[in-house]
């Protein structure tokens, strides 16, 4: 009897042992999604590691490269964490909030077959690489069944190579320059020379705001400063096109370890 109970112990230990290790395998997999490993997120579907009505529900991609030419693969390293953390948060609460919408506005039967419920694509555009500074223009594509129609975001990338991290648009520019109201004023008159035939009211998406002029990347010979959907112009115009502000009128407002 008791050779026969001792065996049974042992059954029972090994079953809950594999089913622990299943359990602590899912348990990883889900976390990974959530703060995967920089590395691993560059061009692959993150949703992979979801389960698998998650998964079908979602798609996410990325075109992000792993080794920008040019630059140590030390500095590399680090920018893969830092462009993967500048998108991933944003395009999370996108996913939670419009699978929880889709899920109130229909039902399992309307949904049905519409996989994927949700789409997050991001692309990036490479503007400056050197030894002091990699500049990246992300675009972020949404999509999901509660909206209307897919939208765009960008999001702005400057990395300082010197000092090993992202740098705020803020930081780009002298404190005392008053470098917002430089901006909205350039920025104004440019666009009033692009659109002298067709005036659109764009005063409040040039305001002197740091809102306004969070999208500014630095090129080759100055820098770059872009506008997301609506905010200087409707729709049916398209992306706002960015505008160019060259080295020679960025002086004394944009600091010299920064200009090209």
């Amino acid at each position: 009897m008791s050779k026969v109970f001792a065996f049974s112990l042992l059954i029972l230990a090994i079953l809950g042992a594999v089913g622990f290790f299943v359990w602590q395998e899912r348990a990883v997999s889900f976390l990974e999604f959530k703060n995967p490993a920089p590395a691993q997120q560059n061009v692959s579907d993150s949703s992979s590691q979801l389960p698998r009505e998650q998964e079908e529900q979602m798609r996410v991609s990325s075109d992000i490269p792993t080794q920008i030419p040019g630059v140590s693969f030390e500095i590399n390293s680090l920018l893969a964490a830092d462009l993967y953390k500048a998108w991933h948060e944003s395009a999370n609460i996108f996913i939670d909030e419009a699978l929880k919408e889709a899920k109130v506005l229909y039902t399992p039967e309307e949904l049905a077959g519409r996989n994927p419920l949700v789409e997050v694509s991001v692309h990036h555009t490479l503007k400056r690489a050197d030894d002091k500074i990699v500049s990246i223009l992300l675009d972020v594509y949404y999509s999901s069944v509660t909206l209307a129609h897919p939208y765009s975001e960008y999001i702005a990338f400057n990395y300082s190579v010197e000092e090993k991290r992202r740098l705020e648009t803020s930081e780009l520019f002298i404190e005392s320059s008053d470098y917002l109201s430089f901006l909205s004023s350039t920025v104004r008159e440019k666009l009033d020379q692009k659109w002298n035939e067709f005036p659109i009211p764009f005063d409040e998406g040039t305001a002197p705001r740091e809102g306004n002029f969070s999208l500014i990347v630095l090129v080759k010979g100055g820098i770059e400063v872009h506008f997301d959907e609506y905010q200087i112009a409707p729709r049916v115009s398209g992306l706002p096109e960015p505008v160019f502000i060259p080295n020679s009128m960025l002086e004394g407002k944009l600091k010299k370890q920064y200009a090209d």
